[in-house]
Order: C-alpha cells, then sequence, then structure tokens
C-alpha cells in the first residue's frame, strides 16, 4: 500500500489483549470478520504492550502474512 493512501484514509487503533481478543489467545473468527470489513475503509492499527513478535504472530493468525503492513 501507498503512503499516500495511508495518508488519505481514517486510521483506527484498537487494544489487542482483552479488547480484540481474550488474553493471550487467538482473536474470535467475528471479530476477524469486522476487521476484515473494515480493512478497506480504514488502515487498522494495533495498540498493545506485547512484544512485536507476539504482535507479528497474532496478525499472521488473523489475516495472513500477505496483509501485514
Amino acid at each position: 500500500m501507498r503512503l499516500e493512501t495511508l495518508a488519505s484514509r481514517p486510521m483506527v487503533v484498537f487494544d489487542v489483549d482483552d479488547t480484540l481478543a481474550p488474553l493471550n489467545r487467538p482473536m474470535p473468527g467475528e471479530v476477524q470478520a469486522a476487521l476484515c470489513a473494515l480493512e478497506g475503509r480504514a488502515t487498522i492499527a494495533l495498540a498493545s504492550g506485547k512484544p512485536s513478535n507476539y504482535l507479528a504472530g497474532f496478525c499472521r493468525a488473523a489475516c495472513g502474512a500477505n496483509r501485514l503492513l
């Protein structure tokens, strides 16, 4: 995705633990579906105190490696 595209859309930031998914658990399917529906209309960012390798695995499990920025 081009930087100009990112800058021209709204950004939505979600906390991971106990917001998108139960603590240390995968994201539920209905949350994944809602994020996929939002993905085309906004830039989605995650906020967490977890290490980056945890977040990378969390995103890969939820969205697939090809959709990570």
